[in-house]
């Protein structure tokens, strides 16, 4: 027999998933937000609004910084159609927004960088060319606590990237190591080696943007009421935890960013970003963190966005997609998020009343969508294929949809939660595209948050498509501990595609009361779990 296989899109094209009701929710989700921004969300515009500042091409940083400065609040910035070079960070007074103009004719966007380009290369051998850079300095590097380079070193800290033709090279950290295609910098002697055929073209390096009380400043920041638009961001020399746009209440609208070191956008979770690009950043694509002290307003919403390729810099942690930290409210929904090195969707730190639905979730390194050390919220509707395949480091369980030491809030609860986490209806792996593991509940001593005791209860697993190829479906706990087992978990009425009817791919306490035991289906059933489901064998 074989399974139902879905019909997948390129992780550039928005996918067809969703109901019409969940599309209509989208669409009034975001324009309840945007009701309170001064720009309209549809279509571009090639002239800037009455009031509006114009921001030239041939603006230096200081012009841009000077303009921005001066006094006043709620106005839109005008950027010209071309390249707009700025080596500094750009802080606006409240209510400020940034619009990019399009040129009609040619459809050229406003594009902001934040590298400054390299000249006067010489050959220092057959395949190697040098450049001598004035102001080099070692940057001031940002390594908070908890972050972890993949090697073991700080490497990854480092901001100063170097670019050739729009593109990122490979770095090494010495002269012998260098190969076609990279480049080291050598602080000591101020010079930039490139490894190289032809002279190079179109090279430059990223501004280290600077370092404040241990915190990596970001190149735009956006405070309440602000809105960023029709944009193309690149190229940004932001330290880790840092972003190349980060903002407070805010929109992001049709934006496209890429290239910076740490992370694309940072937002708390009464902003909306929608319909944007945000890939090839080093640390991540998309933040979202708590609302600040007293703020208030709808609920943040991701939506619409083109998430991939972020984490390049490897490291553990804090790489990937999308991840909320501390988030309530927040809705992501129908982005497609790929080929990020770590985790695709990720909810983390008491995050609390969260909607991921209708995602597509394409080939991420470790768990596609997960829910660690937070509480209530809906995970539904998502398609998720690809994950975990390729691990960063340790072969470890990680599901494609995996609940870390989560579940039902017990405490403090806001209006609305208390009943636990839904999953359901997703689509978990297909024949031609599995994942390392399936769906996956795990229960590790974690401690409490704000809202009680980090521990998995009231999940119910339901009426979800899930392919297991390779790995397994089920609930575990590394101490062995039965209490998951007795918390109101629940799988029911899903489907799964196996290899043989007889294949042991489902973990849950045995029937003689052994804990993390490995099951076959008719024993799955027999404790309790999808007495409702279907079995589809390959073979």
């Amino acid at each position: 027999m074989t399974s139902r296989i879905s019909v997948m899109t390129h992780p550039r094209l928005r996918h067809d998933r969703l109901t019409a009701g969940l599309r209509v929710r989208v669409v009034v989700l975001v324009a309840s937000v945007a009701m309170s921004f001064a720009i309209p969300i549809a279509g571009a515009v090639s002239a800037c609004p009455s009031g509006g500042i114009a921001v030239s091409v041939s603006d230096s940083t200081s012009e841009i910084l000077a303009k921005i400065a001066a006094p006043g609040h709620d106005r839109v910035f005008c950027w010209e159609p071309g390249i707009h070079r700025i080596n500094a960070p750009m802080s606006l007074h409240p209510g400020d927004s940034f619009l990019g103009l399009t040129d009609p004719a040619t459809g050229k966007s406003a594009t902001l960088i934040g590298s400054r380009p390299v000249t006067g290369w010489a050959r220092f051998g057959p395949r190697t060319w040098v450049a001598s850079l004035a102001r080099l300095t070692l940057p001031v590097l940002n390594v908070p606590p908890g972050v972890r380079c993949l090697d073991e070193t700080n490497h990854c800290a480092y901001p100063d990237d170097v670019y050739r033709d729009d593109h990122r090279l490979k770095r090494v950290w010495s002269l012998k190591e260098l190969v076609r295609g990279a480049y080291f910098l050598d602080y000591a002697s101020r010079r930039l080696y490139m490894g190289a055929r032809l002279r190079p073209t179109k090279a430059s390096r990223a501004v280290p943007l600077p370092v404040v009380s241990g915190r990596s400043t970001s190149f735009i920041i956006v405070k309440p009421g602000g809105v960023l638009r029709d944009l193309t961001v690149r190229e940004v020399g932001v330290g880790l935890q840092g972003a190349a746009i980060a903002c407070d209440s805010c929109m992001i609208d049709h934006v496209d960013v890429s290239l910076a070191h740490g992370r694309g956008v940072d937002v708390d979770d009464l902003s909306v970003v929608t319909s944007s690009a945000v890939h090839d950043n080093g640390q991540a694509g998309i933040g979202i963190g708590k609302r600040r002290k007293g703020s208030t307003g709808s609920s943040g919403v991701v939506a619409a966005n083109s998430v991939y390729r972020n984490g390049w810099i490897r490291c553990l942690g804090i790489c990937g997609g999308i991840k909320a930290s501390t988030a309530v409210g927040l809705s992501i929904v129908d982005n497609v998020v790929s080929k990020n090195l770590g985790t695709g969707i990720w909810m983390d730190n008491d995050s609390i009343d969260f909607r991921i639905s209708g995602n597509t979730v394409i080939s991420n390194r470790t768990a596609g969508i997960e829910a660690e050390i937070s509480y209530d919220g809906v995970i539904e509707g998502n398609t998720v294929t690809g994950s975990g395949l390729r691990p960063l480091k340790d072969r470890i369980s990680v599901g494609a949809i995996h609940v870390l030491a989560s579940g039902a809030c017990s405490q403090s609860c806001p209006p609305g939660t208390g009943s636990g986490i839904g999953i359901s209806g997703n689509t978990v792996g297909t024949v031609s595209r599995p994942n390392a593991f399936g769906i996956v509940l795990r229960q590790m001593d974690r401690g409490s948050g704000r809202y009680g005791p980090h521990l998995v209860r009231n999940v119910t697993v339901t009426g979800n498509d899930v392919v297991l190829i390779q790995g397994w479906t089920g609930a575990v706990d590394p101490r062995e501990d039965t209490g998951i087992y007795h918390a109101g978990n629940a799988f029911t009425a899903n489907t799964y595609t196996v290899p043989h009817v007889r294949a042991a791919v489902f973990r849950w306490m045995s029937s003689t009361g052994q804990a993390d035991a490995w099951l076959m289906f008719a024993q799955w059933q027999a404790e309790g779990n999808d007495v409702d489901g279907t079995l589809i064998p390959l073979d």
